[in-house]
């Protein structure tokens, strides 16, 4: 890798998933894997920044980039409502990315949601078509080459970027449901974001909100 100038690794299984074996003469525990796990990563989180794919507690030490953050309910459960408390906790410590965008995280709502969560946008890309990774490890990777994407890329990245830049290095302080489906996210360096998931224009704190979009206001 170092011979190609690679100098992130994006890790995935491991970051997320614990097997044990109890098959083999010498059987291996759920802990043992995972101290196993974090031996590995840690001999090259200093030679290169780890980007990791959901990664469960015992693998954030290492990691810089947080990948596939999660924004949507697991559904096992019936919830009220959906909380950003992980990326709250995180936002100070590493960057964080939602799904993949060209793969169905793209509608407007779903870049309400990563200004709301405070979550970079991510897309997984390839410059050929991604029907070459029918056959290999990579297949889950569907709909990945950059000449359907370019323009979208660009739409997402502007979006996001223009409420986010503004709070990039500032700390995520709280974050208030005004009402159903109006969100207020404000930062130590005294700017709100108000995110309006609704169809209808909405008035708050002095601040008119128009549906399905969202407004920074600095103090």
């Amino acid at each position: 890798l170092e011979s190609i100038g690679m100098k992130e690794l994006t890790v995935e299984g491991m970051t997320n998933i614990l097997i044990s074996d109890n098959a083999t003469k010498d059987p291996m525990t759920v802990t043992d894997t995972m101290k196993l796990f974090q031996e590995t990563v840690g001999k090259v989180s200093d030679q290169y920044k780890i980007s990791a794919s959901n990664p469960n507690a015992y693998m954030l030490p290492y990691v810089d980039r947080y990948l596939k953050a999660p924004v949507y309910a697991s559904q096992f459960i019936i919830e009220t409502d959906t909380v950003p408390f992980l990326q709250m906790v995180l936002s100070s410590d590493m960057e964080v990315y939602g799904p993949y965008s060209n793969f169905s995280f793209y509608t407007q709502g779903d870049i309400l949601r990563m200004i709301d969560y405070n979550v970079f946008p991510s897309f997984v890309l390839t410059k050929e078509s991604s029907h070459y990774l029918s056959d290999t490890n990579a297949s889950e990777f569907y709909s990945t080459e950059y000449a359907l994407y370019d323009q979208t890329i660009k739409e997402i990245y502007d979006k996001v970027n223009q409420a986010l830049n503004q709070v990039q290095q500032a700390k995520w302080m709280d974050r208030q449901v005004k009402e159903a489906g109006l969100i207020c996210n404000t930062y130590s360096n005294g700017v709100a974001i108000y995110i309006n998931y609704t169809d209808h224009v909405v008035t708050t704190d002095g601040h008119e909100i128009q549906p399905l979009d969202y407004l920074v206001v600095t103090n």
